[in-house]
């Protein structure tokens, strides 16, 4: 007869569990250190006090508002040790002449000398009536605007110091007058609207 031999069972309860056996007091020292770091702090922190983070950003953007105010206005007041130059400007009344000056007329051109306030415009216009007047000539109040036009356009447009000279030409002015004279019935009533 054959004797059995009885083997031990391969799935044992003991093998189950084999293997390296690690202390279960430290799976619970590392999730402890993991919870009580100082990320674990804050997260904690943030998490029940969500509202105070938002009090602080506010009170800090109404501290740096606050500031930026105050610092724009002490920039605006003036300091009492500062020292302003200004220039002296004439002063304008109704006897102050602000015409410009008719310096030479010739056959060739007509000089004009600027006055305070004055642009190529006052100078053209002034041309113009000198022009007329010396030789007997009429224009109404829009062909005088159309020529005064005419002759700055020609002349060009910059700024004049007080006292300087322009030259315009007779032949020049002779045409701005010419062009004024040819404008119809339409051109008149639309330069109509720069008279007072």
């Amino acid at each position: 007869m054959q004797e059995k031999i009885s083997l031990p069972n391969p799935i044992h309860s003991d093998m189950i569990n084999s293997g390296p056996k690690f202390q279960q007091s430290i799976f619970e020292t590392t999730e402890k250190i993991k919870n009580t770091g100082w990320g674990a702090k804050i997260k904690h922190w943030s998490n029940t006090n969500r509202q105070v983070p938002l009090i602080i950003l506010a009170l800090a953007i109404l501290t740096v508002g606050g500031l930026v105010i105050v610092g724009n206005n002490e920039a605006q007041t003036p300091i009492s040790n500062t020292i302003t130059v200004q220039e002296t400007l004439p002063m304008l009344d109704s006897t102050t002449n602000t015409q410009p000056t008719i310096l030479g007329n010739s056959a060739e051109s007509i000089t004009v000398v600027a006055s305070y306030g004055n642009g190529i415009t006052h100078l053209a216009r002034s041309v113009i009536n000198a022009y007329l007047k010396t030789n007997g000539l009429n224009l109404n109040a829009e062909q005088i605007i159309y020529a005064e036009d005419y002759l700055q356009n020609l002349t060009g447009s910059y700024g004049l110091e007080v006292g300087q000279e322009i030259n315009f030409s007779t032949i020049d002015i002779r045409e701005a007058i010419n062009q004024a004279t040819t404008l119809t019935d339409r051109q008149i009533q639309n330069l109509s609207k720069y008279l007072n």
